[in-house]
C-alpha cells in the first residue's frame, strides 16, 4: 500500500501514467490528476535537453526554441560554453558569432552560406581564387585551402 495526495493506493495502481512504474518518492501530477515519475514529468514539461536528449533536472538554456543542458550548449567549432554570448544556428548546429564568418571578408554570415574546404563564405564570395569566376554549382578544385576553377587549376605549379 501506498499513502499520497490523502489516500491510500495499490502499489501497483499508484504508477507513472507513461511508463506504468510504481512511484516510489518523488512525483508529479497534471492538472488532470495524471501522475508521473520524474523522467516522464521532465518530458513532459519539455524539461529535455535537446543536444543530449537527456532530462534536465537544474539549470538549462532556452535557445531556438529548445531547452539544453548548459554544458551541452557549446559551439560545435570549438566546444565553449555559448551561454550568455552571441551565437548562430545553422544546420541544426549552434556556432559561436566568431565561427561564423566569410573566409573571404570576414563578415558575419547569414542565411545563403557556402561552405567548402572547411571554410564558410557568402555566397557571393565563393569565388575562384585565380579569375574570381563564381563557383556556386561549379565543380572547383583546392590547392593551399583556396579554391580554384578548373581552368585556374589546371595553370597552378
Amino acid at each position: 500500500m501506498s499513502e499520497a495526495l490523502g489516500k491510500k493506493y495499490h502499489t501497483r495502481c499508484f504508477c507513472c501514467s507513461e511508463c506504468a512504474e510504481p512511484l516510489t518518492g518523488s512525483f508529479h501530477m497534471d492538472g488532470e490528476g495524471h501522475l508521473f515519475c520524474r523522467i516522464h514529468w521532465a518530458h513532459k514539461k519539455g524539461l529535455v535537453c535537446a543536444t543530449c536528449g537527456q532530462t534536465i533536472d537544474g539549470d538549462y538554456v532556452t535557445a531556438s526554441n529548445e531547452n539544453h543542458h548548459p554544458q551541452c550548449f557549446v559551439c560545435t567549432e570549438c566546444n565553449l560554453p555559448l551561454g550568455g554570448k552571441e551565437f548562430l544556428k545553422a544546420g541544426g548546429k549552434f556556432q559561436c558569432a566568431s565561427h561564423f564568418k566569410c573566409a573571404t571578408c570576414n563578415g558575419p554570415l547569414d542565411s545563403q552560406v557556402v561552405s567548402a574546404l572547411g571554410k564558410k563564405y557568402h555566397v557571393g564570395h565563393f569565388v575562384c581564387t585565380g579569375c574570381k569566376r563564381s563557383l556556386v554549382g561549379e565543380p572547383f578544385y583546392g590547392y593551399n585551402e583556396s579554391p580554384y576553377c578548373g581552368a585556374c587549376n589546371d595553370k597552378l605549379p
